[in-house]
């Protein structure tokens, strides 16, 4: 028992010494050298003086007492020859006992186990490394020399103990798997190398040669280990596993030793203890499986035995059978301090004998006499561990290698970088992945502290040398996540690894395996899992991988990653903007029939309702497998269109494998996605699996490639299980929309392994440790700090026919970045076709993702009709907080044209002088140049009344030009009115007349006003229009004004505004926590001070929070601005600022506080008439006030309202009166000009004596509307400027306004302006005119898709000057979408006079108008005749009129396609025999005359050949040949002329699709055929048989040529031939089944009828010179030697 107990001591203290080290480099002096040395065998090593030099080690400056030597952690006794003369010289050497590699190491790898399975056998790599290395101790551990050689008085011992292990590696057994293939990762119980055995099989060790010391009963010890193996899911048995331990006695008995049962997974150590005298010199020691009855409906398959190694420890006598080496172990000496050991048939040879007391570190001399060795081992506390070897045994280190390279280890821990990003990767990568690192370190690539690690340095530092070892990059993560205060926040693994197991197994795979993983099966995550105090199941650590197998792998990839964060490869930056495809995410179902489809949509559905909410706010599209055979082409195409476009994950769950899934989209060949990556998620077997040897993986593939596929993939590296896959990915969604939103791919990884960890469900860790990325775990996926809502021109659209008397406005909103919950205002300004506008507010709920905003407006057709502009503004007050504020507006108008007959003047244009004539042609053109023919009423007269009109007329017509030539029966000088309108027929009609004037003067052009109704329209300012008494006055009036208020909780903050005139003048105060809203309104012009930006606080101290003027002050303790201690001192300020007589509005936010108001700022409040404030203390902080008054007022005069409670809502209106004694009037726009003449103006005073102040200023106009005041004052005695052009540059400003500034302070009566007038050099003027020859080809036939729109568009110069540039013509395609396509514009040459006609024509194709798109449905042609915004404008009076719209509907090609397959120019049934060399034609025809199929786009091609698991596709190539259709004759053809080499069952598939995506048929062309490459032939029926009239022949060809000859002979039954049919009478044959186009008529040859009866036939088949072979089938019973039987039967 004593024995027994030291060696199990000595396993303990191995375990214990393992165990206290956490990290594997707690040994290290990072200040020293250390120098590695590979140890692939046990025994003892010597480094020589040469060694050490040749190494580059100072041996000269070294004491060698100084050197140290480590293996595992632990500093070696180490023999130092004649160190004690502090020299090493050049005959020394250091000498050490080294084993090669086992598993203690490994144990640390495991997890809950207490016992390795199989110590002996190492997991990862069976050679062990010590490290040299030296300090400046003199006291290192050293080999203690023992010289007694005086061995009189000792009696030798009779035996020693020897142990022969017998340790296996043929199989490795996975310990708990369930459902035959599935596996934890982890090193579990059971797990490890054996031999495995099955029921009724057993493992047998003869230990021969063992010199058994048998003489005595000495106790013999028999150890075995072995795992069960079961499936965890059989029931109804209580075990599965009978075991048998038994021996062979030296009486040839077989005895048991153990008889064990257990059930399912198990791990047993079973160590029996027999005697010496039971032994034989070769013992056989067996494990047998007992195939028990009770185990019969068990499969055998899946319950095994691994039997792990067993070991014999027994007493030898001290004879080695002439061996030279030796471990044993020896006892203490009965009597005696030592024992002494006689020790025969040593094979010493030449050499000399080395002896080492390994237990207590002591070199044994020994002498030796002949092949005899004696020795005095003194006695210890225990049995020694003895080694006896010759020197000719000793292995010499030749190399010691440098650690590192400079043989110092990187101290990680020296930078502490706090959240460091961890690279691990291999030196044939160091130079990419230095990039990446580099990368990672800028602020685009996130500004990260990266600490890199070769992996080689890793397994030195933290695995003791072992290479391939994981735990070498386990116990580095540990460390670092220890040490930093801030533990590592990702790991990413630069570096192809393969599986732990093939790696072992194979040299080829060692070397391609660059970073190893974890586990079988592998777990990249299982790396990081266990920590830092996380659970085994999590990854502490965020974990990804690129699997690169060389370093273009590795810049392929970084050139993704900075595409997707922002950095294009030539290395501008520039952020990433959030685009609508952020927010795209595809889901795919697979599954074998419909009710796994059902279900694993079902599962997606899940998924979906998560992602689409806070934060991700994602827009799903599914797809949803229907079907085994691959994707249809339908959904294939729209697939690629949805990828290409970009999205930012893509779901898979359904079936998989590491090379695809049971949906075809696992080719990112098929893509073009560039800048555009997914992640891809996939629910499924082994599509992880990215540690496969031979092949890559879908993860790999999708990852890797370049410019396309996937920035990451996630997924299972094993085997999957429906509801755990379901639960992780549920989990995932869950955790990327919120905590981990905004961070990397990796820690949503982490989140969901650890909400999955705490379902008590072996399977369920199984997959989060499974679930495997490749790719960068820090990349995120839509991940936006803010969120960024937007329009474009083609998110707004109207509908104008759901009501026809409303307009219907719709605006899509998108937010393509962070999902909040939130309301914002959306603004619409309305500019109509007159000029006027109004502005549309509606507050809305901010998208998730895509919302649509509608509402309606009453349609008015007196002002609507024409062309209407809309811009439309979200987040109009700046509500919310984006990422950009950019894309909040349209960019410039929407627009939206109601057609109708409204008519308007142009000539003469409004306020026009014209020359003075008798005659005059009015023209007017109608707001839709294509309205229908109508009637027009047209008025004349000298004033605007036209109660007696000097002329009327009615004009029937068309749209476009109405003209109407009219006699002016009036002096020079006069004043005409004239308005036009479409005629009131029917009670539905309205009168909606547009008016103008102009007056006939002399010979002068330009513009006045010399009548008082000619100025109704213009601009006043405090003056007013009294058109009764025709004159002005200034205008003092009333206005209303009101305020609401009340708490947040009770009253929506919208709600708490004041108002003028019911417009709105202050919504939602800035400060919003406790404080006052303060409105100073003028006395006289009773408007309220502007409150500028900047947005912050303001120099009057207020918070300001929109980018515009405010009209009110708000002041608080905090709000948007923050907080703002100071506010009662600045709102003090303000109100002492107020002029006396000045309004002042003030109104609580939240709680007024007055009561803490100090005495100066009551005052302030008193000083408009509040009483309130001074006694609010009697009523408290907590109710809303609104106070009214006049700066100047005594207290308590003020209108006040006081809530009774805080929930109460308050409402105050009251009035203001304007008191003007000045103002002004501004006229309409005059111009364009080509050149000012001159400026004439009369007034006239109504009192006298003349109290009027009186100026004119002229405002200059330039050609973008900008306007600047001309600083010269005209005083009212300068009323004639003659040289207006010296003041106006018409080339610089072609508009101009004039503006008369007014003042009485004595009456306050204005003076009376009479006429202004302005002449200038006219603009030309033209229009749209379909009257004069406009044709549309839509109007004349339905246009089919692919069709061209022809149209003819009159443009006819109405007006009175010529163009003198050439006049553009700009076009544009408005679709069914509403997207705009812009067409090449036009130029027309100049010059374009007056009257004259350009009729343009414009052609394009409807399936592709020059390249920009389709354009089946309902679209717009638009035409801009000399658009106002381009560079090419010319000035001209009018531009509505310039703007047409012209529908036109193209039918949707809808039709599909005829698809026909022929093989060798025959169509084969499905099993058909073809050719191996067939010549397969493809062809597609369409019915479309105008879609030519000439794009090898329409067809995709697929073939399966016999031994492959799914269809790959045929790319077009050399062998593939494509011939376009050339119209009239849409018909294509592929050509194909394969050698299918291999004989078996092919399939085939063909998609083909027209132009316009119409498929070619219900289901796709698939057809199943055989290849036999040998040349046979069937025998050959007839058919029919019996015939009267005739028969053709039937039979089957294979191979790949036609014979040479092929003879049919009829012969009567005497075997007279009668007839003989050759090769060419039968016409075509060809490979496969064939029933001859030729059929015999049952003549001779001589043309003769033969007799009814029984005719014989054989068949002659020659091919190069030789008989073709006879393929059997079921018709051969009815030949006979080759002849066959025919009847005619008449």
């Amino acid at each position: 028992m004593i024995k027994r107990l030291s060696i199990l001591l000595t396993l303990v203290l191995i375990t214990a010494n393992l165990a206290a080290q956490q990290y594997g480099n707690e040994w290290i002096n990072f200040s020293q050298k250390h120098y590695k040395i590979s140890i692939p065998n046990t025994g003892l090593y010597r480094i020589d003086y040469n060694t050490l030099i040749n190494s580059g080690i100072p041996v000269s400056s070294i004491n060698p007492k100084n050197f140290q030597v480590f293996i595992k952690g632990q500093e070696q006794y180490i023999n130092i020859n004649d160190e004690s003369d502090n020299v090493f010289n050049t005959t020394d050497y250091i000498e050490f006992y080294a084993k090669k590699n086992d598993a203690s190491f490994d144990s640390t790898a495991y997890t809950t186990i207490t016992r390795v399975p199989n110590p002996y056998i190492a997991l990862f790599n069976d050679t062990n490394y010590a490290y040299l290395t030296w300090n400046s101790s003199i006291s290192n551990k050293r080999v203690q020399r023992e010289t007694d050689i005086n061995f009189t008085g000792y009696t030798a011992a009779n035996y020693f103990y020897t142990e022969k292990i017998e340790a296996y590696k043929a199989n490795y057994s996975l310990g708990t798997t369930f459902l035959s293939v599935i596996s934890d990762p982890r090193y579990m119980l059971g797990e490890g190398y054996g031999k495995i055995i099955h029921r009724g099989e057993f493992k047998q060790t003869n230990f021969s040669n063992l010199n058994v010391y048998s003489s005595s009963s000495l106790p013999v010890y028999i150890k075995t280990s072995y795992s069960g193996a079961s499936e965890s899911n059989v029931s109804g048995v209580t075990y599965d596993h009978q075991i048998k331990l038994e021996f062979l006695d030296n009486s040839n008995n077989t005895v048991t030793l153990n008889d064990t049962t257990f059930f399912g997974i198990n791990q047993l150590f079973i160590e029996k203890q027999i005697t010496s005298n039971q032994l034989q010199n070769t013992s056989q020691i067996t494990v047998n499986s007992i195939d028990n009855p009770f185990f019969a409906t068990i499969p055998v398959a899946v319950h095994s035995t691994n039997v792990h190694y067993i070991s014999l420890k027994y007493p030898q006598i001290p004879d080695l059978s002439n061996s030279s080496e030796h471990l044993f172990y020896v006892n203490n000496a009965t009597f005696g301090s030592k024992a002494f050991l006689d020790i025969q048939n040593v094979n010493i040879g030449a050499s000399q004998v080395i002896l080492y007391d390994l237990t207590n570190h002591k070199y044994i001399t020994t002498v030796a006499s002949g092949n005899n060795v004696k020795a005095l081992i003194p006695n210890s506390s225990s049995q020694k561990e003895c080694f006896l070897t010759t020197t000719a045994n000793i292995n010499t280190v030749t190399t010691l290698v440098p650690v590192n390279q400079t043989g110092f280890f990187v101290n990680y821990n020296t930078s502490n970088p706090d959240s460091a990003f961890l690279i691990v990767t291999h030196k044939s990568l160091q130079s990419q992945a230095n990039l990446y690192k580099q990368y990672r370190e800028t602020s685009l690539g996130g500004s990260n502290h990266v600490i890199m690690a070769d992996v080689d340095e890793l397994y030195d530092q933290f695995a003791y040398g072992n290479t391939k070892n994981p735990l070498a990059i386990k116990n580095f993560c540990k460390y670092l996540s220890d040490a930093l205060v801030v533990p590592p926040k990702y790991l990413l693994l630069i570096g192809k690894s393969i599986q732990n197991t093939e790696v072992r197994a194979n040299a080829n795979y060692w070397n391609a395996c660059k970073v190893p993983t974890f586990g079988n099966p592998s777990s990249d995550n299982a790396l990081t899992a266990g920590i830092h105090g996380a659970n085994s199941i999590t990854p502490f650590i965020p974990v990804g991988r690129i699997s690169a197998k060389n370093g273009l792998d590795v810049t392929n990839y970084l050139d993704k990653v900075k595409e997707h964060e922002g950095t294009s490869i030539n290395g501008l930056a520039s952020p990433l903007p959030p685009l609508d495809w952020h927010k795209r995410i595809l889901h795919f179902s697979g599954g074998e029939d419909i009710q796994q489809q059902q279900a694993f949509q079902s599962y997606l559905d899940v998924f979906g309702n998560i992602i689409e909410d806070t934060l991700y706010g994602a827009r799903i599209f599914p797809f949803q497998k229907t079907t085994s055979a691959p994707i249809q082409i339908t959904v294939s195409d729209s697939i690629e269109q949805l990828i290409d476009y970009g999205c930012s994950l893509i779901t898979f769950f359904g079936h998989g494998s590491t090379t695809g899934f049971d949906q075809a989209i696992d080719n990112p060949n098929a893509y073009n996605n560039q800048g555009k990556y997914p992640l891809f998620l996939a629910n499924s077997c082994y599509s992880g699996n990215i540690h496969l040897p031979d092949a890559n993986s879908t993860s790999e593939v999708f990852t890797l490639i370049q410019n396309k596929g996937s920035i990451g993939f996630l997924a299972s590296s094993s085997a999957g299980v429906v509801n755990t896959l379901f639960n992780f990915s549920k989990d995932f969604y869950t955790t990327i929309a919120s905590e981990t939103y905004y961070k990397g791919i990796g820690d949503a990884i982490k989140s969901a392994s650890k909400k999955t960890s705490t379902i008590g469900d072996q399977l369920q860790h199984i997959t989060s440790l499974e679930m495997t990325l490749e790719g960068d775990p820090s990349i995120r996926l839509n991940a936006f700090p803010k969120p960024d809502y937007e329009i474009t021109n083609s998110s707004v659209y109207f509908n104008t026919t759901t009501h026809p008397d409303s307009i219907g406005i719709n605006i899509v909103i998108k937010n393509n970045a962070k999902a909040i919950l939130d309301t914002f205002i959306v603004s619409i300004e309305h500019y109509l076709p007159n000029g006027d506008s109004t502005t549309y507010f509606k507050q809305i709920k901010a998208p998730m993702n895509k919302d649509t905003l509608s509402f309606f407006v009453e349609k008015d057709y007196t002002k609507h009709v024409g062309l209407n502009h809309f811009y439309v503004r979200i987040d109009s007050y700046y509500e919310i907080n984006e990422m950009a504020e950019t894309n909040n507006t349209t960019n410039g108008y929407v627009d939206l044209f109601i057609p109708g007959g409204d008519v308007t003047p142009v000539f003469p244009y409004q306020y026009a002088i014209v020359p003075n004539t008798p005659q005059i042609t009015l023209k007017a053109t109608t707001a839709d140049p294509f309205a229908a023919s109508a009637a027009y009423r047209i008025q004349l007269d000298t004033n605007d009344t036209f109660v007696n009109p000097i002329n009327t007329t009615v004009i029937n017509s068309v749209g476009g030009l109405i003209q109407w030539t009219v006699n002016l029966p009036f002096t020079d000088s006069t004043v005409y009115f004239w308005r036009i309108t479409k005629d009131s027929i029917l009670p539905t009609d309205y009168t909606n007349w547009k008016e103008s004037s102009f007056q006939v003067y002399n010979t002068k052009t330009g513009w006045g006003q010399s009548h008082f109704h000619q100025f109704k329209n213009d601009q006043y300012r405090f003056v007013k229009f009294n058109r009764p008494a025709r004159k002005f006055e200034f205008s003092n009036t009333y206005s209303s004004i009101a305020c609401r208020n009340g708490f947040h909780h009770v009253i929506p903050w919208t709600s708490i505004n004041y108002s003028i005139n019911g417009f709105v003048r202050h919504l939602h105060p800035c400060a919003v926590f406790s404080g006052w809203s303060i409105a100073i309104i003028d006395a006289i012009s009773a408007e309220p001070r502007e409150n500028l930006p900047p947005v912050g606080i303001t120099p009057e101290g207020n918070c300001h929070c929109y980018n515009r003027p405010l009209y009110a002050y708000d002041f608080g303790v905090s709000g948007f601005c923050g907080n703002t201690p100071n506010w009662q001192q600045d709102l003090y300020n303000l109100l002492d600022s107020a002029p006396n007589g000045s309004k002042i509005l003030a109104y609580s936010n939240q709680n007024h506080l007055s009561s803490g108001f100090s005495a100066g700022l009551k005052s302030q409040f008193e000083s408009f008439g509040s009483s309130f404030i001074s006694n609010s203390n009697l009523v408290g902080d907590t109710i809303p006030i609104i106070i009214y008054g006049t700066k100047g007022m005594s207290s308590g005069q003020a209108h006040e309202v006081v809530g009774s409670s805080p929930n109460s809502i308050i409402y105050l209106e009251d009035s203001i009166k304007t008191n003007w004694n000045n103002g002004y009037i501004l006229s309409e726009i005059i111009g364009p000009s080509t050149k000012w003449n001159s400026l004439h103006w009369r007034q006239q005073s109504l009192e006298s004596p003349n109290k009027d102040s009186l100026f004119l200023k002229i405002i200059r106009i330039k050609a973008n509307g900008t306007k600047d005041t001309l600083q010269t004052v005209f005083p009212k005695d300068s009323t004639d400027i003659y040289d207006l052009a010296n003041y106006v540059d018409a080339s610089i400003y072609p508009k101009m306004q004039l503006i008369a500034f007014m003042r009485d302070n004595v009456y306050t009566t204005p003076a009376q302006l009479k006429k202004w007038q302005v002449y200038f050099d006219p603009i030309p003027e033209c229009a749209i005119n379909p009257q004069q020859g406009f044709t549309n080809s839509a109007t004349l036939q339905a246009l089919q898709e692919g069709d061209n729109l022809i149209v003819h568009l009159p443009i006819q110069n109405i007006g009175t000057v010529p163009f003198t540039d050439s006049l553009l013509v700009t076009y544009w395609i408005e679709d069914a979408q509403r997207v705009i396509h812009p067409l090449p514009y036009k130029l027309k040459a100049n010059p374009f006079v007056p009257n004259q006609v350009i009729i343009d024509t414009i052609k394009f194709n409807t399936f592709n108008a020059n390249g920009i798109g389709q354009f089946a449905g309902f679209n717009y042609l638009w035409v801009d005749v000399n658009p106002e915004n381009h560079a090419k404008y010319q000035l001209e009076q009018y531009h509505f009129n310039n703007v047409a719209r012209i529908g036109f509907n193209v039918s949707k090609d809808n039709i599909n396609p005829l698809l026909d397959v022929t093989f060798d120019g025959t169509h084969i049934l499905n099993g058909d025999i073809i050719s191996s060399k067939p010549h397969v034609l493809v062809t597609l025809k369409d019915e479309n005359k105008y879609l030519a199929l000439n794009d090898t786009s329409n067809f995709k091609v697929f073939i399966k050949s016999p031994n492959q698991a799914s269809e790959k596709r045929i790319f077009f190539s050399n062998a593939l040949q494509f011939t376009p259709a050339q119209l009239p004759n849409n018909s294509c053809k592929i050509e194909w002329r394969p050698e299918f080499a291999e004989d078996g069952k092919y399939k085939m598939i063909v998609q083909a699709v027209d132009r316009s995506s119409n498929v070619s048929g219900a289901t796709d062309y698939n057809i199943q055929f055989e290849i036999i490459n040998k040349q046979t032939i069937t025998e050959v029926l007839n058919y029919p048989n019996p015939f009267s009239t005739s028969t053709r022949f039937v039979f089957t060809l294979t191979g790949n040529e036609i014979p040479d000859i092929f003879t049919i002979q009829i012969m009567t039954i005497t075997g007279k031939v009668v007839r003989e049919i050759t090769k060419t009478e039968l016409g075509n044959l060809h490979i496969g089944r064939n029933i001859t186009e030729y059929a015999w008529d049952g003549k001779d040859e001589y043309g003769d009828k033969l007799a009814n009866g029984v005719y014989l036939y054989k068949v002659i088949t020659r091919s190069n010179g030789q008989s073709i072979e006879k393929r059997q089938t079921d018709a051969d019973s009815f030949f006979k030697k080759g002849i066959g039987k025919m009847v005619i039967m008449r």
